[in-house]
């Protein structure tokens, strides 16, 4: 069973610039060409499958890939066998079904059905100054606390931390502005509306996620 694909941007500055990143931010869900879905499985998924399954291993959980592409030639970047930050942020949001019990189930040996929406997420990283190299923490973050939740735009908390009555910054990404909606355009708009509602000394994040490659 294969989850939605998100595109991730991982260089830190708009247009793909600037140093590597574990990722500034992603939109989901990422339509392929066939000729690209049907060498990914090939060259990549059935492989991986096919080696999980000898000496009849077991193993009950999720799989993450992380492809680059060149044309239609996908080349693994990296396994992980939990979901991938930040593609998981925009990933989620698409789920209808109730994943806790799914994944119970999942790990008694049952595969349920996993049924999807039609939205489209995206999240937006916002970064501490520095970030990647040397992030600078404890700076005050403004605007946190009077953030409301909805079902078109929410905070993640990534590298945040409550000191002294006052949330402030605890890592290089901080938070991940989550915006939902019908279309890529609005999910996209929804996720920079609620990034605008925060900010601290320094914040960074790019301005260009969901319209570059």
């Amino acid at each position: 069973m294969s989850l939605p694909i998100a595109q991730d941007h991982k260089r830190l500055y708009n247009n793909q610039k600037g140093p590597n990143t574990g990722g500034m931010g992603t939109w989901a869900p990422l339509e392929i060409s066939n000729e690209l879905d049907n060498n990914i499985r090939k060259k990549v998924i059935e492989p991986t499958m096919a080696e999980i399954s000898k000496d009849n291993s077991v193993y009950r959980g999720v799989i993450f890939l992380g492809i680059m592409v060149n044309g239609n030639d996908p080349s693994v970047l990296e396994y992980n066998v939990r979901m991938g930050d930040p593609e998981t942020q925009s990933i989620l949001p698409l789920i209808e079904s109730n994943l806790g019990e799914f994944l119970l189930g999942l790990s008694k040996g049952n595969l349920a059905e996993l049924k999807l929406n039609r939205n489209f997420a995206s999240c937006v990283v916002l970064a501490s100054p520095g970030y990647p190299d040397s992030p600078k923490k404890g700076l005050p973050i403004e605007g946190y606390d009077l953030v409301t939740e909805t079902t078109s735009q929410h905070l993640i908390a990534s590298g945040v931390k409550r000191e002294n009555n006052q949330w402030i910054t605890y890592g290089g990404r901080v938070l991940g502005a989550v915006g939902v909606a019908t279309s890529k355009a609005d999910a996209i708009k929804n996720a920079y509306s609620l990034a605008g509602n925060v900010k601290w000394s320094g914040i960074h994040f790019r301005t260009d996620i969901g319209t570059s490659n």
